[in-house]
């Protein structure tokens, strides 16, 4: 009896869950996306304040 009404709750609750994961995934997805776009554009970034600072470096001497 209660191991009806659990297996029954189960197969009521699939489709939500079934839902709500692939929004997940697809959430995980965008946030991994943008946050190596963003990890791009800080190491471009980073190389050219490196190149400034080398060059300013070697004018010095």
């Amino acid at each position: 009896m209660v191991a009806d009404r659990a297996r029954e709750t189960v197969e009521a609750v699939k489709p939500a869950v079934s839902t709500a994961t692939k929004a997940a995934g697809k959430a995980v997805n965008a946030g991994a996306y943008a946050t190596g776009r963003q990890i791009k554009r800080a190491s471009g970034m980073f190389s050219a304040f490196k190149e400034e600072y080398d060059k300013a470096r070697k004018d010095d001497n």
